[in-house]
């Protein structure tokens, strides 16, 4: 593979799909004009590690969608704009490395301005400072890592724009030790940068009306902020009376609710 990128040398959008067996595998993607990488890695079973090396100078968006037994690796990735990342893990013997390889990764793609992020064991006290960053698109399984949440908040003091995703997938993390606490400081983003926010997969749970509610209070300068429900915990017309309640920090902000599969809204 090596010597067929040496034979590409404009080569600008290349995805990689796979899976390896029980041997390693070094894999490294060196392409000079290269501006679009996907890799999808996937392993099955407790096998050696796959690590992918990219040299790729120009490089503006990079999607992967990694297993624990995958790692991939960016050498001078200053041109990123654009990036998604999905660590598929949920097991809590691998937690501990895969967050350590995990927040490694983050700190390479720092730089980037639009960010979706699916990784529910990383440690938020790890993270880098997102300096650049407009949008987060952030992934939480059902343990509600709200912590990490926090921490991309308080580091990303220009964030807009922001999409929760409440994924209902087993994890081995007991639900009790991850409800929401607000954090000791307002995030600059809310006070200064963040115009709307979107939560998909809203339920009306104790603990996503708190993040709510907080979202609601102190975001200065939020337009719109957007519920996409199924299989609401409470009725609708309750969850909207306990937000509208609240003493929103903008008085210009709308807030409305889609059903998950529909696209007739209901606002207020």
């Amino acid at each position: 593979m090596e010597k067929l990128f040496s034979c590409c040398p404009v080569l600008e959008d290349l995805s990689i799909h796979g899976n390896h067996g029980f041997y390693g595998l070094n894999f490294t993607v060196s392409a000079p004009e290269l501006k679009t990488l996907k890799v999808q890695w996937t392993t099955h079973g407790d096998y050696e590690r796959c690590n992918f090396y990219v040299v790729a100078p120009k490089l503006e968006n990079f999607h992967l969608w990694q297993y624990p037994s995958t790692d991939c690796f960016l050498e001078n990735a200053k041109s990123l704009v654009r990036v998604t990342i999905s660590l598929q893990d949920h097991f809590a013997d691998e937690d501990r490395l895969f967050a350590i390889r995990g927040t490694a990764l983050l700190a390479v793609i720092s730089n980037v301005r639009y960010l979706s992020l699916s990784a529910h064991c990383l440690k938020g006290c790890c993270l880098p400072v997102f300096d650049k960053l407009s949008r987060l698109e952030l992934a939480l399984c059902n343990c509600y890592y709200w912590e990490l949440l926090k921490e991309l908040l308080r580091r990303s003091p220009k964030l807009e724009y922001l999409v929760l995703e409440l994924k209902d997938i087993i994890c081995s993390t007991a639900p009790s030790s991850h409800q929401w606490s607000p954090p000791e400081s307002i995030p600059i983003c809310l006070l200064t940068h963040l115009k709307t926010v979107s939560i998909r997969g809203f339920k009306g749970k104790l603990d996503e009306m708190d993040v709510a509610k907080y979202l609601l209070n102190n975001g200065e300068i939020l337009k719109m902020t957007t519920f996409y429900s199924e299989d609401l915990f409470r009725t609708k017309e309750e969850l909207k009376m306990e937000l509208s309640m609240c003493q929103w920090g903008s008085k210009a902000c709308q807030v409305e609710f889609f059903p998950a599969k529909k696209t007739k809204a209901c606002h207020f």
